[in-house]
Protein backbone atom coordinates (compact mmCIF):
# COMPACT_ATOMS: atom_id res chain seq x y z
CA UNK A 1 0.00 0.00 0.00
CA UNK A 2 1.17 3.49 -0.84
CA UNK A 3 1.32 5.92 2.04
CA UNK A 4 -0.10 9.42 1.57
CA UNK A 5 3.24 10.98 0.63
CA UNK A 6 4.00 8.38 -2.04
CA UNK A 7 0.43 8.62 -3.33
CA UNK A 8 0.80 12.38 -3.74
CA UNK A 9 4.08 11.88 -5.61
CA UNK A 10 2.46 9.25 -7.87
CA UNK A 11 -0.50 11.49 -8.74
CA UNK A 12 1.91 14.39 -9.29
CA UNK A 13 3.89 12.22 -11.72
CA UNK A 14 0.71 11.53 -13.68
CA UNK A 15 0.18 15.28 -13.85
CA UNK A 16 3.71 15.77 -15.22
CA UNK A 17 2.89 13.28 -17.99
CA UNK A 18 -0.27 15.14 -19.04
CA UNK A 19 1.33 17.24 -21.85
CA UNK A 20 2.82 14.07 -23.36
CA UNK A 21 -0.47 12.19 -22.94
CA UNK A 22 -2.29 14.92 -24.88
CA UNK A 23 -0.16 14.05 -27.92
CA UNK A 24 -1.60 10.53 -27.97
CA UNK A 25 -5.19 11.78 -28.06
CA UNK A 26 -8.01 12.17 -25.55
CA UNK A 27 -8.01 8.71 -23.89
CA UNK A 28 -4.86 8.75 -21.73
CA UNK A 29 -5.07 12.47 -21.00
CA UNK A 30 -8.71 12.11 -19.94
CA UNK A 31 -7.80 9.09 -17.81
CA UNK A 32 -5.15 11.17 -16.02
CA UNK A 33 -7.53 13.98 -15.14
CA UNK A 34 -10.17 11.49 -13.94
CA UNK A 35 -7.63 9.83 -11.63
CA UNK A 36 -6.50 13.24 -10.38
CA UNK A 37 -10.10 14.29 -9.82
CA UNK A 38 -11.01 11.13 -7.85
CA UNK A 39 -7.83 11.48 -5.79
CA UNK A 40 -8.70 15.07 -4.90
CA UNK A 41 -12.35 14.27 -4.18
CA UNK A 42 -11.40 11.52 -1.71
CA UNK A 43 -8.76 13.67 -0.02
CA UNK A 44 -10.96 16.75 0.22
CA UNK A 45 -13.73 14.77 1.95
CA UNK A 46 -11.39 12.69 4.10
CA UNK A 47 -9.50 15.76 5.36
CA UNK A 48 -12.53 18.09 5.28
CA UNK A 49 -10.87 20.57 2.93
CA UNK A 50 -14.11 22.43 2.26
CA UNK A 51 -12.39 25.72 1.41
CA UNK A 52 -11.48 24.28 -2.01
CA UNK A 53 -15.18 24.38 -2.83
CA UNK A 54 -15.82 27.66 -1.01
CA UNK A 55 -14.54 30.05 -3.70
CA UNK A 56 -16.11 31.90 -6.61
CA UNK A 57 -14.78 29.55 -9.26
CA UNK A 58 -16.07 26.36 -7.61
CA UNK A 59 -19.47 27.85 -6.81
CA UNK A 60 -19.85 29.29 -10.30
CA UNK A 61 -18.81 26.01 -11.94
CA UNK A 62 -21.26 23.97 -9.86
CA UNK A 63 -24.19 26.26 -10.77
CA UNK A 64 -23.12 26.16 -14.45
CA UNK A 65 -22.84 22.37 -14.21
CA UNK A 66 -26.38 22.12 -12.85
CA UNK A 67 -27.61 24.24 -15.77
CA UNK A 68 -25.94 21.80 -18.20
CA UNK A 69 -27.73 18.88 -16.54
CA UNK A 70 -31.08 20.67 -16.74
CA UNK A 71 -30.46 21.49 -20.42
CA UNK A 72 -29.65 17.82 -21.08
CA UNK A 73 -32.83 16.65 -19.33
CA UNK A 74 -34.90 18.79 -21.70
CA UNK A 75 -32.97 17.66 -24.80
CA UNK A 76 -34.65 15.51 -27.45
CA UNK A 77 -32.12 12.76 -26.73
CA UNK A 78 -31.82 13.08 -22.97
CA UNK A 79 -29.64 10.02 -22.39
CA UNK A 80 -27.11 10.96 -25.05
CA UNK A 81 -26.87 14.51 -23.77
CA UNK A 82 -26.54 13.41 -20.14
CA UNK A 83 -23.69 11.07 -21.13
CA UNK A 84 -21.77 14.20 -22.09
CA UNK A 85 -22.93 16.66 -19.41
CA UNK A 86 -22.81 14.51 -16.25
CA UNK A 87 -19.05 13.66 -16.50
CA UNK A 88 -18.25 17.35 -17.10
CA UNK A 89 -17.79 17.74 -13.31
CA UNK A 90 -14.37 16.11 -13.74
CA UNK A 91 -12.94 19.39 -15.04
CA UNK A 92 -13.78 21.15 -11.77
CA UNK A 93 -12.16 18.34 -9.79
CA UNK A 94 -9.14 18.37 -12.13
CA UNK A 95 -8.65 22.13 -11.61
CA UNK A 96 -8.94 21.81 -7.85
CA UNK A 97 -6.62 18.78 -7.88
CA UNK A 98 -3.88 20.95 -9.41
CA UNK A 99 -4.40 23.55 -6.68
CA UNK A 100 -4.30 20.84 -4.02
CA UNK A 101 -1.15 19.19 -5.39
CA UNK A 102 0.65 22.54 -5.55
CA UNK A 103 -0.03 22.98 -1.84
CA UNK A 104 1.11 19.52 -0.73
CA UNK A 105 3.95 19.07 -3.23
CA UNK A 106 6.34 22.01 -3.21
CA UNK A 107 8.23 20.65 -6.24
CA UNK A 108 5.14 20.53 -8.45
CA UNK A 109 5.87 23.69 -10.45
CA UNK A 110 9.56 22.90 -10.97
CA UNK A 111 9.02 19.35 -12.14
CA UNK A 112 5.99 20.14 -14.27
CA UNK A 113 8.05 22.90 -15.94
CA UNK A 114 10.80 20.41 -16.79
CA UNK A 115 8.45 17.77 -18.18
CA UNK A 116 6.55 20.39 -20.18
CA UNK A 117 9.78 21.95 -21.49
CA UNK A 118 11.19 18.68 -22.82
CA UNK A 119 7.82 17.54 -24.18
CA UNK A 120 7.46 20.78 -26.16
CA UNK A 121 11.09 20.57 -27.25
CA UNK A 122 10.54 17.09 -28.74
CA UNK A 123 7.25 18.09 -30.42
CA UNK A 124 8.87 21.20 -31.93
CA UNK A 125 11.95 19.38 -33.24
CA UNK A 126 9.75 16.72 -34.84
CA UNK A 127 7.49 19.35 -36.47
CA UNK A 128 10.42 21.29 -37.92
CA UNK A 129 11.81 18.05 -39.34
CA UNK A 130 8.45 17.53 -41.04
CA UNK A 131 8.46 21.11 -42.37
CA UNK A 132 12.01 20.90 -43.75
CA UNK A 133 12.09 17.31 -45.04
CA UNK A 134 8.40 16.65 -45.74
CA UNK A 135 8.06 13.83 -43.16
CA UNK A 136 8.64 13.69 -39.42
CA UNK A 137 10.35 11.13 -37.17
CA UNK A 138 7.34 8.81 -37.48
CA UNK A 139 7.34 9.15 -41.28
CA UNK A 140 4.16 11.24 -41.19
CA UNK A 141 3.88 13.67 -44.09
CA UNK A 142 2.78 17.29 -44.37
CA UNK A 143 -0.97 17.54 -44.94
CA UNK A 144 -1.70 19.15 -48.33
CA UNK A 145 -5.38 20.10 -48.62
CA UNK A 146 -7.54 21.96 -51.12
CA UNK A 147 -9.23 24.96 -49.49
CA UNK A 148 -13.00 24.60 -50.01
CA UNK A 149 -13.51 28.33 -50.53
CA UNK A 150 -10.57 29.43 -52.70
CA UNK A 151 -9.81 25.99 -54.24
CA UNK A 152 -6.12 26.67 -53.56
CA UNK A 153 -3.65 24.05 -52.37
CA UNK A 154 -2.74 24.63 -48.70
CA UNK A 155 -0.16 23.07 -46.37
CA UNK A 156 -0.75 22.01 -42.75
CA UNK A 157 2.14 21.01 -40.50
CA UNK A 158 0.85 18.54 -37.89
CA UNK A 159 4.00 16.81 -36.59
CA UNK A 160 3.31 14.01 -34.10
CA UNK A 161 -0.45 14.61 -34.34
CA UNK A 162 -0.58 13.10 -37.85
CA UNK A 163 -3.96 13.63 -39.47
CA UNK A 164 -5.24 15.51 -36.41
CA UNK A 165 -4.54 19.14 -37.33
CA UNK A 166 -4.11 20.41 -33.78
CA UNK A 167 -0.36 21.05 -33.52
CA UNK A 168 -0.78 24.84 -33.33
CA UNK A 169 -3.61 24.59 -30.81
CA UNK A 170 -1.51 22.31 -28.60
CA UNK A 171 1.60 24.47 -28.77
CA UNK A 172 0.05 27.89 -28.28
CA UNK A 173 -1.96 26.86 -25.24
CA UNK A 174 1.01 25.17 -23.55
CA UNK A 175 3.79 27.62 -24.40
CA UNK A 176 2.23 30.39 -22.32
CA UNK A 177 1.88 27.97 -19.42
CA UNK A 178 5.60 27.22 -19.81
CA UNK A 179 6.37 30.96 -19.84
CA UNK A 180 4.27 31.50 -16.71
CA UNK A 181 6.03 28.65 -14.88
CA UNK A 182 9.40 30.08 -15.86
CA UNK A 183 8.82 33.01 -13.51
CA UNK A 184 8.11 30.94 -10.41
CA UNK A 185 10.41 27.93 -10.81
CA UNK A 186 13.50 27.90 -8.63
CA UNK A 187 15.88 26.30 -11.13
CA UNK A 188 16.09 28.46 -14.23
CA UNK A 189 16.92 27.04 -17.62
CA UNK A 190 19.44 28.76 -19.86
CA UNK A 191 17.67 31.98 -20.85
CA UNK A 192 19.05 31.93 -24.41
CA UNK A 193 17.97 28.33 -25.00
CA UNK A 194 14.55 29.03 -23.47
CA UNK A 195 14.10 32.11 -25.68
CA UNK A 196 14.94 30.12 -28.80
CA UNK A 197 12.37 27.49 -27.81
CA UNK A 198 9.66 30.12 -27.26
CA UNK A 199 10.28 31.98 -30.54
CA UNK A 200 10.53 28.67 -32.44
CA UNK A 201 7.16 27.71 -31.00
CA UNK A 202 5.60 31.01 -32.09
CA UNK A 203 6.87 30.50 -35.65
CA UNK A 204 5.63 26.90 -35.69
CA UNK A 205 2.15 28.01 -34.65
CA UNK A 206 2.01 30.00 -37.89
CA UNK A 207 3.48 27.14 -39.93
CA UNK A 208 0.85 24.75 -38.56
CA UNK A 209 -1.77 26.64 -40.56
CA UNK A 210 -4.13 26.92 -37.59
CA UNK A 211 -5.54 30.40 -37.84
CA UNK A 212 -7.27 30.26 -34.45
CA UNK A 213 -4.01 29.19 -32.79
CA UNK A 214 -2.19 32.10 -34.46
CA UNK A 215 -4.90 34.48 -33.25
CA UNK A 216 -4.50 33.14 -29.69
CA UNK A 217 -0.75 33.70 -29.99
CA UNK A 218 -1.18 37.35 -31.02
CA UNK A 219 -3.90 37.87 -28.42
CA UNK A 220 -1.73 36.54 -25.57
CA UNK A 221 1.31 38.55 -26.63
CA UNK A 222 -0.79 41.72 -26.82
CA UNK A 223 -2.39 40.95 -23.43
CA UNK A 224 0.99 40.50 -21.73
CA UNK A 225 2.45 43.51 -23.60
CA UNK A 226 -0.27 45.77 -22.15
CA UNK A 227 -0.12 44.31 -18.63
CA UNK A 228 3.63 43.95 -18.07
CA UNK A 229 5.41 47.17 -19.06
CA UNK A 230 8.75 45.76 -17.89
CA UNK A 231 8.69 43.17 -20.69
CA UNK A 232 7.35 45.34 -23.50
CA UNK A 233 10.73 45.73 -25.18
CA UNK A 234 11.28 41.96 -25.27
CA UNK A 235 7.79 41.35 -26.57
CA UNK A 236 8.22 44.02 -29.25
CA UNK A 237 11.47 42.39 -30.40
CA UNK A 238 9.67 39.04 -30.45
CA UNK A 239 6.98 40.56 -32.69
CA UNK A 240 9.63 41.89 -35.08
CA UNK A 241 11.44 38.54 -35.30
CA UNK A 242 8.17 36.62 -35.67
CA UNK A 243 6.77 38.73 -38.50
CA UNK A 244 10.13 38.90 -40.26
CA UNK A 245 10.23 35.11 -40.38
CA UNK A 246 6.57 34.99 -41.43
CA UNK A 247 7.30 37.39 -44.29
CA UNK A 248 10.10 35.11 -45.50
CA UNK A 249 7.87 32.02 -45.21
CA UNK A 250 4.91 33.45 -47.16
CA UNK A 251 7.33 34.73 -49.80
CA UNK A 252 8.87 31.30 -50.33
CA UNK A 253 6.10 28.80 -49.52
CA UNK A 254 2.99 29.23 -51.65
CA UNK A 255 0.94 26.52 -49.87
CA UNK A 256 1.36 28.13 -46.45
CA UNK A 257 0.65 31.55 -47.95
CA UNK A 258 -2.54 30.14 -49.48
CA UNK A 259 -3.66 28.84 -46.08
CA UNK A 260 -2.69 31.72 -43.80
CA UNK A 261 -3.09 34.71 -46.14
CA UNK A 262 -5.13 34.03 -49.28
CA UNK A 263 -7.71 31.74 -47.68
CA UNK A 264 -7.98 33.83 -44.51
CA UNK A 265 -8.78 37.06 -46.34
CA UNK A 266 -10.79 35.55 -49.21
CA UNK A 267 -14.05 36.77 -47.63
CA UNK A 268 -12.91 40.33 -48.46
CA UNK A 269 -13.00 39.53 -52.17
CA UNK A 270 -16.10 41.21 -53.68
CA UNK A 271 -16.12 39.42 -57.03
CA UNK A 272 -19.67 38.86 -58.30
CA UNK A 273 -18.91 35.49 -59.91
CA UNK A 274 -18.22 33.71 -56.64
CA UNK A 275 -19.58 30.15 -56.44
CA UNK A 276 -21.06 30.82 -52.98
CA UNK A 277 -23.89 33.25 -52.28
CA UNK A 278 -26.47 33.61 -49.51
CA UNK A 279 -29.52 35.63 -48.47
CA UNK A 280 -27.43 37.74 -46.08
CA UNK A 281 -25.19 39.12 -48.87
CA UNK A 282 -22.11 38.84 -46.67
CA UNK A 283 -19.85 36.05 -45.45
CA UNK A 284 -18.62 35.53 -41.88
CA UNK A 285 -15.03 34.22 -42.15
CA UNK A 286 -15.83 31.61 -44.84
CA UNK A 287 -18.85 29.95 -46.50
CA UNK A 288 -18.51 26.91 -44.23
CA UNK A 289 -18.34 29.02 -41.08
CA UNK A 290 -21.23 31.17 -42.26
CA UNK A 291 -23.54 28.20 -42.81
CA UNK A 292 -22.63 26.70 -39.43
CA UNK A 293 -23.38 30.00 -37.72
CA UNK A 294 -26.75 30.42 -39.44
CA UNK A 295 -27.79 26.90 -38.40
CA UNK A 296 -26.70 27.55 -34.80
CA UNK A 297 -28.66 30.80 -34.72
CA UNK A 298 -31.78 29.07 -36.04
CA UNK A 299 -31.37 26.39 -33.39
CA UNK A 300 -31.21 29.08 -30.71
CA UNK A 301 -34.41 30.72 -31.99
CA UNK A 302 -36.20 27.36 -31.86
CA UNK A 303 -35.24 26.71 -28.20
CA UNK A 304 -34.01 30.01 -26.74
CA UNK A 305 -34.21 29.28 -23.01
CA UNK A 306 -32.41 25.96 -22.44
CA UNK A 307 -31.17 25.16 -25.96
CA UNK A 308 -31.12 21.73 -27.57
CA UNK A 309 -29.01 20.05 -24.93
CA UNK A 310 -25.38 19.74 -23.99
CA UNK A 311 -23.20 18.68 -26.95
CA UNK A 312 -26.30 18.23 -29.15
CA UNK A 313 -25.46 20.53 -32.07
CA UNK A 314 -24.54 17.71 -34.45
CA UNK A 315 -27.65 15.66 -33.65
CA UNK A 316 -30.03 18.59 -34.23
CA UNK A 317 -28.42 20.60 -37.04
CA UNK A 318 -30.06 18.44 -39.72
CA UNK A 319 -33.37 20.13 -38.92
CA UNK A 320 -31.92 23.61 -39.38
CA UNK A 321 -29.40 23.26 -42.18
CA UNK A 322 -29.68 24.98 -45.54
CA UNK A 323 -26.55 23.41 -47.07
CA UNK A 324 -24.20 20.49 -46.48
CA UNK A 325 -21.85 22.93 -44.72
CA UNK A 326 -24.39 23.60 -41.96
CA UNK A 327 -23.66 20.42 -40.00
CA UNK A 328 -20.60 19.48 -38.00
CA UNK A 329 -19.87 18.24 -34.49
CA UNK A 330 -20.09 21.87 -33.32
CA UNK A 331 -20.74 25.31 -34.89
CA UNK A 332 -17.07 26.38 -34.66
CA UNK A 333 -17.80 29.32 -32.37
CA UNK A 334 -17.98 29.06 -28.57
CA UNK A 335 -20.69 31.69 -28.16
CA UNK A 336 -22.96 30.15 -30.82
CA UNK A 337 -22.37 26.67 -29.45
CA UNK A 338 -23.43 27.81 -25.99
CA UNK A 339 -26.63 29.53 -27.16
CA UNK A 340 -27.66 26.71 -29.52
CA UNK A 341 -26.98 23.93 -26.99
CA UNK A 342 -27.60 25.67 -23.66
CA UNK A 343 -29.77 28.67 -24.59
CA UNK A 344 -30.04 32.00 -22.77
CA UNK A 345 -29.17 30.38 -19.43
CA UNK A 346 -25.90 29.09 -20.87
CA UNK A 347 -25.31 32.49 -22.46
CA UNK A 348 -25.66 34.15 -19.06
CA UNK A 349 -22.83 32.02 -17.65
CA UNK A 350 -20.63 32.54 -20.70
CA UNK A 351 -21.08 36.33 -20.62
CA UNK A 352 -20.50 36.36 -16.85
CA UNK A 353 -17.18 34.58 -17.32
CA UNK A 354 -16.04 37.11 -19.88
CA UNK A 355 -17.14 40.10 -17.85
CA UNK A 356 -15.11 38.69 -14.96
CA UNK A 357 -12.06 38.28 -17.20
CA UNK A 358 -12.44 41.82 -18.56
CA UNK A 359 -12.80 43.19 -15.03
CA UNK A 360 -9.74 41.20 -13.96
CA UNK A 361 -7.79 42.65 -16.88
CA UNK A 362 -8.45 46.27 -15.85
CA UNK A 363 -7.98 45.54 -12.14
CA UNK A 364 -4.56 44.00 -12.83
CA UNK A 365 -3.67 46.84 -15.17
CA UNK A 366 -4.09 49.33 -12.31
CA UNK A 367 -1.68 47.45 -10.07
CA UNK A 368 0.72 46.17 -12.75
CA UNK A 369 3.46 48.77 -12.14
CA UNK A 370 3.44 48.14 -8.41
CA UNK A 371 3.72 44.39 -9.03
CA UNK A 372 6.22 44.44 -11.90
CA UNK A 373 8.72 42.40 -9.82
CA UNK A 374 6.13 40.12 -8.24
CA UNK A 375 6.69 36.66 -9.75
CA UNK A 376 3.29 35.37 -8.67
CA UNK A 377 1.60 38.34 -10.34
CA UNK A 378 3.51 37.75 -13.60
CA UNK A 379 2.67 34.04 -13.38
CA UNK A 380 -1.04 34.83 -13.12
CA UNK A 381 -0.96 37.43 -15.92
CA UNK A 382 0.53 34.90 -18.35
CA UNK A 383 -2.11 32.35 -17.38
CA UNK A 384 -4.94 34.90 -17.63
CA UNK A 385 -3.82 35.78 -21.15
CA UNK A 386 -4.42 32.25 -22.44
CA UNK A 387 -7.54 31.71 -20.28
CA UNK A 388 -9.06 34.87 -21.80
CA UNK A 389 -8.00 33.93 -25.33
CA UNK A 390 -9.46 30.43 -24.98
CA UNK A 391 -12.97 31.80 -24.50
CA UNK A 392 -12.80 34.80 -26.84
CA UNK A 393 -16.29 34.86 -28.43
CA UNK A 394 -15.73 36.68 -31.74
CA UNK A 395 -13.54 34.21 -33.63
CA UNK A 396 -13.95 30.62 -34.88
CA UNK A 397 -13.17 28.05 -32.22
CA UNK A 398 -13.05 24.35 -31.49
CA UNK A 399 -15.73 22.36 -29.70
CA UNK A 400 -16.12 24.14 -26.35
CA UNK A 401 -16.97 20.84 -24.62
CA UNK A 402 -14.47 18.62 -26.43
CA UNK A 403 -12.57 16.44 -23.91
CA UNK A 404 -9.09 17.06 -25.33
CA UNK A 405 -9.64 20.79 -25.73
CA UNK A 406 -11.29 21.13 -22.32
CA UNK A 407 -8.16 19.75 -20.68
CA UNK A 408 -6.16 22.53 -22.34
CA UNK A 409 -8.81 25.02 -21.17
CA UNK A 410 -8.80 23.93 -17.53
CA UNK A 411 -5.06 23.29 -17.14
CA UNK A 412 -4.20 27.03 -16.92
CA UNK A 413 -7.29 27.58 -14.73
CA UNK A 414 -6.05 24.95 -12.29
CA UNK A 415 -2.59 26.51 -12.20
CA UNK A 416 -4.14 29.95 -11.67
CA UNK A 417 -6.23 28.61 -8.78
CA UNK A 418 -3.13 27.04 -7.26
CA UNK A 419 -1.99 30.52 -6.28
CA UNK A 420 -5.33 32.06 -5.39
CA UNK A 421 -6.38 29.14 -3.16
CA UNK A 422 -2.97 28.64 -1.53
CA UNK A 423 -3.69 31.32 1.08
CA UNK A 424 -6.78 29.45 2.17
CA UNK A 425 -4.70 26.31 2.57
CA UNK A 426 -2.19 28.06 4.81
CA UNK A 427 -5.01 29.26 7.04
CA UNK A 428 -6.83 25.92 7.14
Amino acid sequence: MLNQKNLILSISFLFYLLPAALITGPFFSDLIIVIMGIFFLINSFTNKLWFYYNNKFSKFFIVFYISLIISSIWAEDTIQSLKSSVPYIRFLLFSLAIAYLSNVNKELYDKFFKFLFFTLFFVIIDAYIQFIFGTNLLNQSINFLIDSNTQLMTARISGLFGEELVLGSYLVRLIFILISLHFITEKKFNIFFSSILVVSTFILVFLSGERLAFFILLFCLAYIFIQLSKYRKKIFITFIVLFSVILVVVSTNQEIKNRMVNSTFSFLDNKTDKPYSNDENFVIFSPDHHELYIAAYKMFLAKPLLGHGHNMYEKNCENFKRSVSSCSTHPHNSLLQIISENGIIGLFFFVSIYFFLIKKFFTNLKISKKNSENKNFIFQICLLSVITANSFPLVPSGNFFNNWLSILYFLPIGLYLSKSISNDYKNA
